[in-house]
């Protein structure tokens, strides 16, 4: 399957992680190019990047990381959560 040349390579932020971690409760959710990982938990949507290798769509997980509010995306779809940590269930 070619590479379609309208979406970027890499959904990678750029930015600085703020220093206080976040825990938040979701459901993992991937874009139709599968380049973004968020995760719908309640009242907003996270865009996901750091330890997210292995997440599904439809996964229940608490993940722990740094909100980045000065990061961008390709995703546009929430504000920006540096994963550290995961725990699925």
């Amino acid at each position: 399957m070619p590479d379609d040349p309208t979406l970027p390579d890499d959904p990678t932020p750029t930015g600085k992680p703020s220093a206080a971690l976040q825990t938040v409760t979701g459901v993992v959710e991937r874009s139709p190019e599968d380049r973004c990982v968020t995760l719908a938990a309640t009242g907003r949507t996270w865009v996901l990047t750091g330890t997210v290798a292995g997440l599904e769509a439809g996964d229940r997980v608490t993940v722990r990381g740094r909100p980045d509010p000065d990061a961008t995306t390709t995703c546009q779809r929430g504000p920006v959560l540096v994963v550290a940590e995961v725990e699925r269930g």
